[in-house]
This record gives structure tokens, C-alpha cells and sequence, in this order.
């Protein structure tokens, strides 16, 4: 069979890992894959590659990565191929544990859904699109039957994450990954009330396979460095000390980063572990420094436990960014700003910061839509939590607001304080010189005149570093590189390509 699998525009860049899971189990399987990678290539028009795709490929089945920031593009999108082809379309990522089988009800051109890992089910729909089995015996299926939506039976986690293949890029034209990104293990055993991702089993993958997974990434697309980004990385210290003897031993020495890190589990032996392997620096969830505002988090951790492991960090001279929340329960102007400042006392490197976005099935979203005076302002399939170049994407808004912390205050905090952190995110614009006409204003805007100079500093050495990693060619796009091929195949089609989304003429 011919599979599309799509990454449709959203607030995010960088390669979808999932899209590199699957690809690779279809190609073993003996399908043929294309990508259509809408996410990083931001200059292509959407319907536009949508129809080229479809008609120079034809495929036998259209796969779509789903994400809450993309759910009403995904919707249209599908709408849009429908109108033409009878081609089948599945949806599935981590958001399906939240949509579940009303995502079909709501786009009722919508052929399938799947939940949980989609590397084995999905081959198994493609045997039975093929007519070699029945579509009721894929566990985690969403389809429809003689006009009802059915959900077949959940699918048993796959404890053996060592048995997936690794990611394949081929089909999304990757020459070369400069900073490859890694996942070390799934699932996340803590219940945090913000989260709709967490499971009742956290799966580690072993040292082994990771190191292997390392030495495939740098024989096929020449890394020079790694970033880890599971959910929670450090559940097992002793599984992190072993990966980093074993990177080690493998002769691989090259610098490396991870986000998920649980302040609880990190020890002196771990940090030191981490920082003789080559990791230089890490990424910490706090969310808030407000005693009142952290316990309604179910973090199984106190501030004190923060404190410690930033000091931890801060002792071996990792580089440190932590995230925090604007908007908790509870949460004021004021509240932030205090929080901001306390960060400030812990030696933090870099402070990151998201509105709440409160998701449907969470703790979080009973307490939010059940405090006396809130607001909801829009459905939070319209909210971007993370900004990026683009001029949707970088536009941000609130979910709801409450009467001590409206919205425009939310989001004039959220401006302020990446701004001192010399980082402004004011709406993107395409002009570069009226981009950083507004990014200077909001320099002016909330720093002191005396800070003012080396706020610029920071400023203009990162968009100058973002511009050499991207071989001058964008501010946004870091880390790949496309075969040349690839691109001037693409060109191709967004030149004689038209709107439509693979209509016949």
C-alpha cells in the first residue's frame, strides 16, 4: 500500500518523532511511505501541497498526525479531501486519549482513529484495508460501521519499547539532523492535574537500544548533538547512570540536553553522572514558587524539593531553564511576579513560560471551570501554548480568565517576562526588519533603561546563532537538512500545484 502520513501546520517545529515511528514500521512492513511535513515548511502552501501530494503520490491511505493547536486545520483539511477522493483518513497522537471516538462524531468524514501506539495498529489497518483481516479484531481502532461510530477494545501497552524500530526521516527528505531529538522512554506514572498524558505504566527503554538508536542517528543523518524529551526521564537514576556508562564505553562524546527531569529523582551521583557524559544542560518543570498555588499541582514533590535539585544542578554548572505556569488556580499578577523574582534568586539560567491551558478529563479542568467568576474565553483546540515564527502561531491568547487575573493581564505578564528574559515574542511578521522594529519596542517597553543594552545583546547574538545554524536561510528552521532533490521536487509541486487538496480537474 501507499501510506500519506501528514504533520499538518501547527505552533510546533522540528520533526515529528511519532511520524519516524510509524514510517519505519510501514517500510518493514512493505509499504511505501511519503511525508508531507507542513509544520517546517512554513513557505508551503497548504491546500496547495495538500492536492500536489495526493495527486503525484495517490496513496491507498492518508495518515494525520493530530494536535489539539491544529484540531480545526486537521478538520478542514479532511473536509477538503473528502469533497474529491474516497481515499480513507486516519487521525491519531496523544490528544486521541482526550477526543476518543467523539472526534468521529464531530468530523463525520472521518474514517478511523486510533489510540495508544500506533507502530503495530497501524500496520494491522493496512492488512485489513488489504482484505487480509477484519478491522474489528485492531485493538485501539475508532472506525465506523453500517453508519455507528465503534471503538474497538483498548490496546495492551507494549512493554518491550526496546522491540520498535527506530525513527526513519528518509521520506521527510532529511539529509542531516544536527540536533537529533531522543526518546528514551514512554509514559509518564505520575498524575499531575494538568496533564492528560500521563499512564498507568511508565516503559523505559534500555541503555542498549538507546546507544544503538544514537550510533544509527549519527551513521544516517551526521548529528553533532542529542536532546531528550521524554515526559519523565529520570524515574530510574540507576537507568541514566547506566545509559551514561554505556555512552561512554560506546566511544560516542558529543554535548547533549533532556527536558522531564523530576526534581525528586535527581541525586549527586546522577548530576554528576549526566555532566561527565557529555549532557550540559536541563530542562525542570517548577510551574509556580507559590506555596498555595503548588499543591493543588499533585506533583508528588514540594518546592523544597525544587530548591534542591536547582542547587544540585546549579553545583555541577548545568545550563538550567525551567518552566513555569501564569494562570494556576489561585493565581495573580502579583503571584507571578514574586514567582519570577524567587526564580531569580535560585541561579536559574532561563525561565520559560506558558499560559494555562486547562484539558478536557484533567483535575485542572474541573478546578478551573468550577472557581466562582471564571470566565472561558475559547475552546482549547484554538489555544497555542507555544510560540513560534509564524503570524497565527505567534499570537497569544488565554483559555479563560478569572476576576483577579484577566486575560490581557495574563498575557501582558507572559510578554513582560520573556522580555526580560531576553527572549520578546511579539507577533511574528515575514518582514524581518518589522519584526525586530516590534521586538526592540518591547524591549523599551518593559526593561529599565540600564538593562536595556544587554537585553539587546542576548537578543541579537540568538537570532545571529539561529541564522548561522540555518546556513542563513531561516530564523526558524535550525536543525534539518533537506536533500537537495527533495527540495527542488517540492518546489515542483508548489509551482504547478493548485488549490483543491487533490481534486481532479
Amino acid at each position: 500500500m501507499r501510506v500519506l502520513l501528514v504533520e499538518p501546520r501547527n505552533c510546533w517545529t522540528g520533526l515529528n518523532i511519532a511520524l519516524g515511528y510509524l514510517t519505519a514500521s510501514l517500510k518493514k512492513a512493505g509499504h511505501e511511505v511519503k511525508v508531507l511535513d507542513l509544520t517546517n515548511h512554513r513557505d508551503w502552501p497548504v491546500e496547495r501541497m495538500e492536492r500536489a501530494i495526493i495527486e503525484s503520490f495517490n496513496p491507498d491511505l492518508i495518515g494525520i498526525a493530530l494536535f489539539y493547536i491544529s484540531y480545526h486545520g486537521v478538520k478542514e483539511m479532511i473536509a477538503r479531501i473528502k469533497s474529491c477522493r474516497t481515499t480513507p483518513i486516519l487521525v491519531g497522537g496523544p490528544q486521541m486519549v482526550i477526543e476518543k471516538e467523539e472526534i468521529m462524531r464531530d468530523i463525520p468524514q472521518l474514517d478511523f482513529a486510533l489510540m495508544g501506539d500506533g507502530e503495530e495498529a497501524l500496520v494491522e489497518l493496512c492488512a485489513a484495508l488489504e482484505g487480509k483481516t477484519d478491522l474489528g479484531g485492531i485493538d485501539g481502532l475508532i472506525h465506523r460501521s453500517n453508519g455507528r461510530v465503534i471503538r474497538n477494545r483498548d490496546r495492551l501497552i507494549n512493554k518491550d519499547v526496546d522491540s520498535y524500530l527506530f525513527p526513519d526521516y528518509g521520506p521527510f527528505g532529511i539529509e542531516r539532523i544536527s540536533r537529533y531529538t531522543l526518546i528514551t522512554s514512554r509514559g509518564c506514572p505520575h498524575h499531575c492535574t494538568y496533564c492528560f498524558r500521563s499512564t498507568p505504566r511508565w516503559r523505559p527503554r534500555s541503555p542498549e537500544n538507546i546507544v544503538q538508536e544514537l550510533d544509527h542517528a549519527i551513521s544516517n543523518y551526521r548529528i553533532d548533538e542529542f536532546v531528550i524529551v521524554d515526559d519523565a526521564f529520570n524515574i530510574l537514576p540507576e537507568r541514566i547512570i547506566a545509559f551514561c556508562d554505556m555512552l561512554e564505553k560506546s566511544g560516542i562524546k558529543m554535548p547533549w540536553s533532556c527536558s522531564g527531569v523530576r526534581a525528586d529523582r535527581m541525586t549527586e551521583e546522577l548530576a554528576a553522572r549526566m555532566r561527565q557524559a557529555g549532557c550540559y544542560s536541563i530542562n525542570i518543570g517548577i510551574e509556580t514558587l507559590q506555596p498555595d498555588l503548588y499543591d493543588a499541582l499533585n506533583r508528588g514533590m514540594t518546592i523544597d524539593d525544587l530548591k534542591r535539585s536547582i542547587d544540585l544542578i546549579k553545583k555541577y554548572n548545568f545550563n538550567t531553564v525551567a518552566y513555569f505556569m501564569i494562570g494556576l488556580p489561585g493565581d495573580t499578577p502579583e503571584k507571578t511576579w514574586d514567582t519570577y523574582r524567587k526564580a531569580k534568586t535560585l541561579g536559574i539560567d532561563y525561565q520559560s513560560y506558558s499560559i494555562l491551558l486547562p484539558f478536557p478529563d484533567t483535575r485542572m479542568h474541573d478546578i478551573v471551570y468550577s472557581m466562582e467568576g471564571v470566565r472561558k474565553l475559547a475552546d482549547y483546540r484554538t489555544i497555542s501554548t507555544i510560540w513560534t515564527f509564524d503570524p497565527v502561531f505567534s499570537r497569544m491568547k488565554t483559555a479563560f480568565d478569572t476576576p483577579e487575573y484577566p486575560a490581557e493581564s495574563k498575557i501582558e505578564m507572559y510578554n513582560k517576562i520573556r522580555t526580560l528574559e531576553g527572549d520578546p515574542r511579539p507577533p511574528y511578521h515575514k518582514s524581518i526588519f518589522l519584526f525586530a522594529l516590534h521586538a526592540f519596542w518591547w524591549v523599551v517597553k518593559y526593561e529599565t533603561s540600564s538593562r536595556i543594552p544587554a537585553t539587546l545583546f542576548r537578543l541579537t547574538r540568538s537570532f545571529v546563532s539561529r541564522l548561522a545554524r540555518a546556513g542563513g536561510k531561516s530564523v526558524s528552521l535550525t536543525n534539518n537538512t533537506y536533500k537537495e532533490s527533495f527540495l527542488q521536487e517540492m518546489q515542483k509541486l508548489v509551482e504547478t500545484g493548485n488549490n483543491g487538496a487533490g481534486c481532479a480537474e
